[in-house]
């Protein structure tokens, strides 16, 4: 997450952005500190963007017919969700949707 964007972001006087959790180039996964998603918060906070949304790795492929792809393009989607899950980003139409139950459901259909 690179801080000076949300500063940019707020003098655009934005209300809905779209982030990358993570490089969106490489397959190497990154967890948050607590000190990444409380500058997180604060940025939104003080920005007062409304709308979050995360992009996913670019290299995600969950229709490849190389099996390793697959299963390193499953992991990954996992991954960006629980990003998703820490940032308290929605994932979708309704976050109301988003609960452990439909959590466990992706991650059956994801192995």
């Amino acid at each position: 997450m690179e801080r000076h964007r949300t500063s940019d972001q707020r003098r655009a006087c934005l209300l809905a952005v779209q982030i990358f959790t993570k490089n969106a180039s490489t397959w190497k996964e990154r967890t948050f500190s607590g000190k990444d998603t409380r500058l997180f918060d604060e940025a939104r906070k003080k920005t007062g963007i409304q709308h979050i949304a995360s992009h996913t790795s670019y290299l995600i492929n969950l229709a490849s017919p190389e099996k390793k792809k697959y299963a390193m393009s499953c992991e990954a989607l996992e991954q960006e969700l629980i990003r998703c899950e820490i940032l308290e980003t929605p994932k979708g139409k309704s976050e109301k949707d988003w609960d452990e139950v439909n959590l466990t459901k992706l991650r059956g259909f994801l192995r």
